[in-house]
């Protein structure tokens, strides 16, 4: 059984934040979870909530915010005493999780909004940054399958749902099923 830190150290520090995930690494987990939502310019952020009410000083929906405007935003409602914990991209958490070794668990969080392409995206990035060893990447909140090796050499479990995964995808995007 692996231990995860869901998003992040989230009983201590603000969820989904780098001050949370950088907390977390220090506890010793095999791993963390984390959500990705993707705002109105593009960008993959970490957030668990499609609004942004409960975790930050602002209101509405994530996805009609710009990465601009998310981070003039402070991320700390649930911890006021981190004063400046900030949205973090998920580019920022591999580039702070990848020296730990951790298994990243990266849900892309699509129940209310489907952010068309989004797997891709995220695959991609995951690829780009050489982090295909974190675990598994899945699309929505189903129960996952059991392990599957589909010939790209990481080991993951397979969503119920088709999501992608970092070796599902060709360069250019394309699921390679």
């Amino acid at each position: 059984m692996k231990i995860f830190a869901h998003r992040g150290a989230s009983a201590y520090a603000p969820e989904n934040t780098l001050e949370s995930f950088a907390l977390a690494a220090k506890m010793g987990p095999d791993g963390i979870e984390l959500d990705v939502q993707r705002t109105r310019d593009g960008e993959l952020v970490v957030c668990h909530d499609e609004t942004i009410d409960r975790t930050s000083d602002g209101h509405g929906w994530l996805k009609d915010y710009t990465l601009e405007e998310l981070r003039a935003l402070h991320f700390n409602k649930t911890h006021p005493e981190y004063k400046d914990a900030r949205i973090p991209t998920l580019r920022e958490v591999y580039e702070l999780m990848r020296p730990t070794g951790l298994l990243i668990n990266v849900e892309l969080k699509t129940g209310i909004f489907t952010y068309d392409g989004i797997e891709e995206q995220a695959a991609y990035l995951t690829r780009e940054m050489k982090m295909e060893r974190t675990g598994p990447l899945c699309r929505c909140g189903s129960p996952l399958r059991g392990p599957a090796d589909r010939g790209c050499g990481i080991r993951k479990k397979c969503c119920p749902r088709g999501c992608a995964a970092p070796g599902d995808l060709s360069p250019d995007g394309a699921r390679v099923r």
